[in-house]
């Protein structure tokens, strides 16, 4: 039977996951993303989909898919549909995921080849941090690290601005940097800062040893803490006239010209 009120308990449950009230939980939205989760394996609680929408060969596949791997499917009017989407223009289909438990320790167990890690402290903005995702999936980067004090890495915006890449590469999320710093040291791994003024060109840094990358806060920069772990600080060049480059396009920039000193390797060989 078709969900009518908004006062059923799974849409309360679904409005609170969207607002980030579950840390446990991630909202997903639209037939890509969705049939991302279910391709990266992630744990599908349950869907909800407009039932104007169930005729259409993709959305029905869809359905076919989660049905058979034992998730909850549910029905809705379109207006609310509307009322659950977190986009101008609804998709049709929303889905509540089981967020993934990471650890840096079995993560940096689990790499094959030189390290490649990117540790993001304090973004605030979920656009950059979504865009930082789908470029180190695209450039070969082994994981990221958010502090706790960095916008949700699973919130709605972020998944969408990463393309899905949030749900495919490996994000731990809320270490605190001291803790994250202890493991990347002990683990042997070099340390570089990302910084807009005063460090060593890019151009003149070796990138193929194992890295962590620190990119700091979108306005103030990386910490004190952050800058003092750092075995080097690093300068993308630039025109003088301009002061500093929006933080995602330099963590690209930096991940790049790794992954050009590593010969692409972890991108299938392509050069």
């Amino acid at each position: 039977m078709p969900i009518f009120s908004r006062k059923n308990p799974l849409v309360k449950r679904y409005r609170q996951v969207r607002a980030g009230g579950d840390r446990e939980s991630i909202f997903l939205e639209g037939v890509r993303l969705i049939e991302d989760a279910v391709r990266s394996g992630i744990e599908l609680e349950s869907a909800i989909v407009a039932r104007d929408l169930l005729s259409r060969p993709s959305m029905k596949r869809l359905i076919d898919r989660l049905t058979q791997r034992g998730v909850r499917c549910e029905v809705t009017t379109w207006e609310l549909l509307e009322y659950l989407s977190d986009v101008e223009t609804p998709q049709g289909i929303v889905a509540i995921a089981r967020r993934a438990s990471r650890d840096l320790e079995q993560i940096l167990e689990q790499i094959e080849g030189i390290p490649l890690l990117v540790v993001v402290e304090a973004w605030r903005d979920p656009g950059n941090l979504g865009t930082l995702v789908r470029s180190a999936e695209a450039l070969g980067a082994d994981a990221i690290i958010t502090t706790p004090q960095t916008v949700d890495p699973f919130s709605p915006k972020v998944i969408r601005a990463s393309m899905g890449a949030a749900l495919r590469l490996p994000v731990i999320e809320r270490v605190s940097l001291r803790a994250a710093l202890a493991v990347i040291k002990q683990r042997g791994l070099h340390i570089l800062a990302a910084v807009p003024h005063h460090g060593r060109p890019l151009t003149t840094v070796d990138l193929r040893k194992p890295l962590a990358l620190l990119m700091g806060n979108e306005a103030f920069g990386l910490s004190q803490e952050a800058l003092a772990s750092a075995t080097m600080k690093v300068t993308i060049p630039m025109r003088r006239q301009v002061e500093s480059l929006n933080v995602a396009m330099a963590a690209a920039i930096l991940l790049y010209e790794a992954a050009r000193q590593r010969n692409f390797d972890k991108l299938g060989g392509h050069s």
